[in-house]
């Protein structure tokens, strides 16, 4: 069959070239059109109703069924193809999860036209405070300069240093490495952050979501630790101790839960500066302890196999030593402080933030949060879909006020919003941009991060989706700078979790006057 639908389309003749195209296409059309009728009237034979109405609708489905299996098989076939196709089209830096965004792109291009690609500084502002480090990761064609981490001194304007990461054959460091990687996937960097002893680390992981790596490397791009214990997947934060906190998934298996093969069984695993697993917490340990079971089994009523979402761990040590985990939990919407010495949550919201992303502790003694909000209005784009659309805005929220410790009475203090937060003692700012133009107004549907520096009055954001990231100034309603992430067909490339750090751990001349390390590779 396939070999005769070939010889068809190669006809030599272009005219018959196109017909036969075109024919194609109609086919798969009215057989997609078939499988929406079948949903949409023959649902009626499964639901009781006028049965006059059911007998005559009865036979038309009959009639149309075979024509509707097919019409499936055609129809996966093509999305299936369409992934492909579009991770080849769109460098292989894309997610299959972002395919939605894909189809944006086009309007991302006309969105940003105006734009340089690259580091922009605002001239105008005549008392630019911004300062601080941003590190942006890249992800082009090899012609276009391939794969790069680049570190830009935001008070002198200037790119600091560039990494240069082509050398490196990541598919070596992640487990499992001898087994075929989809050719259409590709690794992308996940917040890279220096250390305390002036290397890099970050997170390395494949756009199909299959294999990972925590990778440190030294100023020359040499790999000096990694590693894949787990699938690690979405952020990376690192601690004053320079430990490593990161969302994983699989964590060590408990016999007394028996979870089915597609269940996204989620947690988050500590490292030490050498990257060595110190600890592996599972959330449906932490959930089922908290009082919070309800989430693990159903959504609306129907088998959800992605509770969780964890798409971020930031942790904080107060001044008495202990150490808290602030957890950011998209598929709840729910926000999350844990203890890690007494394993236990001390609170959590819930709803006040719709799909949310990035949360950051922003005070020594844990009481005040800040959290990048992709506050989505949306519904799927079909019923089999999980792919977002929306037409809302991003918002970044400062949360003051939060308990640090737990309730000795209560399990866990639990905020609800909007009846039990409007009679908490909680405060809440919160930036929707809207004074800004709409056009600038950050509108990522997922990933995204931000940050606030209080003594500069601005806020960086990181709008994934259409690789830009800016330094919004809120006294004058500017931005500070912006960085577009463009190829050289000016169109806007993806971010994955780029870094803002407001000072580097080791000052710059030390750094400047850092020595390549040996190649060391550990953790095989």
């Amino acid at each position: 069959m396939l070999k005769n639908l070939i010889f068809w389309l190669h006809q030599k003749s272009a005219f018959n070239r196109l017909r036969n195209t075109v024919l194609i296409l109609t086919a798969l059309i009215m057989s997609s059109s078939l499988t929406i009728l079948e949903s949409k009237k023959c649902s009626i034979l499964k639901n009781p109703g006028n049965v006059n109405k059911r007998k005559e609708i009865y036979y038309a489905c009959s009639l149309i069924s075979p024509i509707i299996n097919s019409a499936e098989y055609l129809n996966k076939g093509a999305l299936y193809t369409s992934n492909i196709i579009l991770g080849s089209l769109k460098l292989r830096s894309f997610s299959p999860e972002l395919l939605p965004v894909l189809s944006r792109r086009p309007k991302a291009r006309a969105r940003f036209i105006d734009k340089e690609a690259g580091m922009t500084f605002n001239l105008d502002l005549k008392d630019n405070k911004s300062e601080g480090y941003f590190i942006t990761s890249l992800l082009h064609k090899k012609n276009q300069g391939g794969q790069k981490i680049q570190i830009w001194d935001l008070k002198n304007k200037s790119k600091l240093y560039e990494y240069d990461l082509n050398s490196i054959n990541f598919n070596s460091l992640y487990k499992k490495s001898n087994r075929n990687i989809d050719s259409s996937s590709a690794t992308v960097i996940s917040n890279p952050v220096v250390t305390s002893d002036g290397n890099l680390v970050f997170l390395a992981f494949t756009t199909d979501n299959k294999y990972s790596a925590v990778v440190k490397i030294d100023k020359c791009s040499n790999i000096i630790n990694f590693n894949n214990d787990f699938l690690y997947h979405h952020s990376l934060e690192v601690d004053t101790d320079g430990s490593v906190y990161v969302p994983i998934r699989k964590p060590p298996k408990d016999k007394k839960y028996a979870l089915v093969p597609d269940y996204l069984n989620e947690g988050f695993a500590i490292l030490n500066s050498s990257l060595e697993t110190r600890k592996a917490y599972s959330l449906i340990e932490i959930f089922r302890k908290s009082n919070n079971s309800h989430y693990l089994y159903s959504q609306g009523g129907k088998y959800n196999n992605d509770p969780f979402h964890l798409n971020d761990v930031h942790p904080l040590t107060l001044k008495d030593g202990r150490k808290i985990v602030y957890l950011s939990l998209r598929s709840p919407s729910m926000l999350m402080a844990y203890d890690l010495a007494n394993e236990h949550v001390i609170w959590q919201l819930n709803g006040l933030t719709s799909l949310q992303h990035d949360i950051t502790p922003i005070s020594k003694d844990g009481n005040s949060i800040t959290v990048f909000d992709n506050n989505i209005s949306s519904i799927p784009y079909s019923k089999n879909s999980n792919f977002l659309r929306s037409d809302s805005y991003n918002r970044f929220i400062k949360i003051s006020g939060l308990p640090n410790k737990r309730d000795l009475v209560s399990t866990s203090q639990i905020f609800y919003n909007p009846i039990t937060i409007k009679d908490s003692n909680l405060e809440f700012m919160v930036y929707d941009f809207k004074l800004l133009p709409s056009k600038d107004r950050p509108r990522t549907i997922s990933s995204g991060s931000g940050s606030i520096n209080s003594n500069h009055d601005s806020i960086f954001i990181e709008e994934s989706n259409y690789g830009r990231a800016f330094e919004y100034n809120i006294i004058t309603n500017s931005f500070n700078w912006e960085y577009h992430n463009k190829d050289k067909k000016s169109q806007n490339m993806l971010m994955f979790y780029n870094t803002k750090m407001d000072d580097l751990p080791i000052s710059k001349e030390e750094f400047h006057n850092l020595t390549c390390n040996l190649l060391i590779k550990k953790n095989d």
